[in-house]
């Protein structure tokens, strides 16, 4: 369920963001990836000793820091304007991006644990799922709530946000 949480409430952040990066701050497509692979590939260089923390450290602590992390990024990322920095944001991906390696070895580490060697393939699909359906419940919503406010707005005429 925490991983079902986690991507529910993340996944379309960055869809998010790279709408914010080319309609609000005019970026062209490939400098919003930029944005994107900072952090990512920040979170993946720390991502070894995420899985180490979590071997000595209480693996749920570690998933509820990240959770945390991850809360606190999206916080922020709520309260972006048109005169909020792109280093601010970068700034502000990092720490998302740290919240969700804390976050995601730890859950594995923790479901995993919790189920005999007989079930490891049944236990690693659940979390699969569970990512999976997160997403695309995540994207649902953003495409609800994207319908309701942009019903009957020609999206080449008027301004969509107003960041």
């Amino acid at each position: 369920m925490a991983a079902l949480i986690n991507y529910s409430c993340t996944f379309s952040a960055s869809y998010l963001l790279s709408l914010y990066l080319q309609l609000v701050k005019a970026l062209p497509s490939p400098a919003c990836r930029f944005y994107f692979d900072c952090p990512a590939a920040f979170a993946g260089y720390n991502l070894i000793d995420f899985c180490r923390a979590s071997e000595k450290i209480e693996p749920r602590k570690l998933a509820t820091a990240g959770m945390v992390l991850t809360t606190i990024g999206l916080f922020v990322f709520s309260l972006f304007s048109s005169k909020t920095s792109l280093v601010f944001a970068v700034a502000n991906l990092i720490v998302m991006g740290i919240g969700f390696g804390l976050f995601s070895s730890p859950n594995t580490n923790v479901v995993m644990s919790c189920v005999p060697k007989s079930l490891y393939g049944t236990a690693s699909s659940t979390i699969s799922v569970m990512r999976v359906v997160g997403q695309a419940f995540s994207m649902a919503i953003v495409s609800f709530v994207s319908s309701i406010f942009l019903k009957g707005v020609n999206c080449r005429t008027k301004t969509i946000f107003s960041f």
